[in-house]
């Protein structure tokens, strides 16, 4: 049996999503089923057609948000002409959200499930939906059976759990009790741990709707190194306008080679493409992760209790960190994800390595346009979350984020002005009321010009460490 997950009865809820997605459209799809004469009932997130079940054979049909009113439109009237039972993710920003693992990553791509009657029935309408939906595009449905282009199957069995509240598993039988026949393109059966032939996977370090991130043994000419293998799944992370994963590990591969040489950051080795799939592979780079080397100092003191000493080497790593992101604006890049996750910290030498460039912008060259719109809440500023031309003060707002991090060990989450009031009295009670306590919030003003230059932001770290 495969991987299998719950679902409790009702239908999905949104997790705490760590990103936010910008300029999202709000758009129902309610207007496509009045067209097309479905009658439909809103369930949460869900517009419900029919007496739908949530036992047996399910199918899914998987969709871009931004070609799902077209697919609709070919797959009502077929699903009408059938009497089937089904659900429909409701809106373009539900579609989107749902796609970018904030109802759970086994829901990605879940954007329309179809409750079947019988194994018959099940495959009759999966071969009937295959044709409909070829010339779209879908993510992948992680651990269901995929049986077409962006047609997939999964069975549902109820259950009861701790005090008789019903649930449904999912899962894959046994072999022989699949009454599909899986089309041999989509098998995505690899060589063991194998990716590539060349790279043996070990640890895996993440896995979200974007892909996996592992670390490996490169045996690239028998080198046998650690590495980091950067999987895309394919068609994950679509934006508006089409571009997906690959696109960002492209664009990751040529700012990576830009870039190596000029600053700490993993050496690019390798890219390719298999199944739709894409993946990156680039060095491993050995350290301890900013994030998680500040937990120690934050267990039971705050800044003020922390001895003169302690405070001045926790600001010399932020100046790296800080020099390393200025090395990187004189060649022409805004990082735009800088966050205590892409700093690693050398416990030999304290050199601190930059990572994860997916979100980088080009001012030499103003590319990607537009550029790419994700940002880690607490740490994306507010013009970001808005899409408009990157500058430098992006990233000095990251910065100003990072420190305020360094300073209490906590995370911001600025989203408005009651915000930033709130933040300021958080700080001031846990840090004091001091010159590099100031200096971070100047840092994350709402107006980008009113930031202090990358010179002044160094100017005060300095002024602090000959104090």
């Amino acid at each position: 049996m495969k991987n299998s997950s719950n679902i409790a009865k009702g239908g999905f809820h949104r997790v705490n999503p760590q990103y936010h997605s910008v300029n999202e459209d709000q758009g129902s799809y309610i207007p496509v089923f009045k067209r097309a004469g479905i009658e439909f009932k809103e369930k949460e997130t869900y517009l419900v057609s029919g007496d739908f079940k949530f036992t047996g054979w399910l199918l899914y049909i998987s969709v871009i948000p931004r070609q799902a009113e077209q697919l609709l439109a070919d797959v009502l009237p077929f699903l009408k002409e059938h009497q089937v039972a089904f659900q429909t993710i409701k809106s373009h920003a539900e579609h989107r959200a749902q796609n970018e693992g904030e109802y759970k990553l086994e829901n990605v791509g879940k954007n329309i499930i179809i409750s079947t009657n019988s194994d018959e029935d099940a495959v009759m309408l999966a071969k009937g939906l295959a044709p409909l939906t070829e010339k779209y595009t879908g993510v992948e449905v992680i651990d269901a059976l995929r049986l077409s282009q962006n047609v997939y199957a999964e069975f549902s069995a109820s259950l009861k759990g701790n005090g008789q509240i019903e649930y449904y598993k999912l899962f894959i039988p046994e072999k022989n009790k699949i009454p599909f026949t899986p089309d041999i393109r989509y098998n995505k059966s690899q060589n063991g741990r194998f990716v590539g032939k060349l790279y043996l996977l070990m640890n895996e370090i993440s896995n979200t709707y974007k892909g996996s991130i592992h670390k490996a043994i490169n045996l690239k000419k028998l080198s046998c190194t650690w590495c980091l293998v950067k999987h895309g799944r394919a068609n994950a992370a679509c934006d508006t306008f089409g571009r997906t994963i690959r696109e960002r590990l492209l664009w990751q591969k040529k700012v990576i080679e830009e870039l190596q040489g000029i600053v700490r950051t993993p050496r690019y080795i390798d890219y390719f493409e298999k199944h739709g799939d894409s993946f990156l592979i680039i060095d491993w780079a050995e350290g301890t992760k900013l994030m998680d080397m500040m937990v120690p100092y934050y267990k039971e003191k705050d800044w003020k209790e922390l001895d003169k000493g302690t405070q001045k080497l926790l600001m010399r790593y932020f100046l790296a960190l800080l020099d390393t992101i200025n090395t990187i604006h004189e060649h022409g890049y805004v990082h735009r994800d800088i966050t205590p996750m892409n700093f690693i910290i050398d416990p030999k030498t304290d050199k601190v390595t930059v990572i994860d460039f997916e979100l980088a912008f080009s001012l030499k060259e103003n590319t990607p346009i537009p550029p790419f719109g994700m940002g880690t809440i607490g740490y994306v500023s507010p013009e970001q979350m808005r899409s408009v031309k990157p500058t430098v003060y992006e990233d000095v707002y990251a910065l100003g984020a990072v420190l305020i991090y360094m300073l209490t060990g906590k995370h911001t989450e600025f989203r408005n002005k009651n915000d930033l009031d709130l933040i300021k009295v958080k700080l001031k009670a846990l840090a004091g009321d001091s010159k590099i306590v100031n200096l971070a919030l100047r840092c994350i003003r709402v107006a980008p010009t009113s930031r202090p230059a990358m010179a002044d932001l160094r100017r005060g770290i300095t002024d602090f460490l000959q104090e």
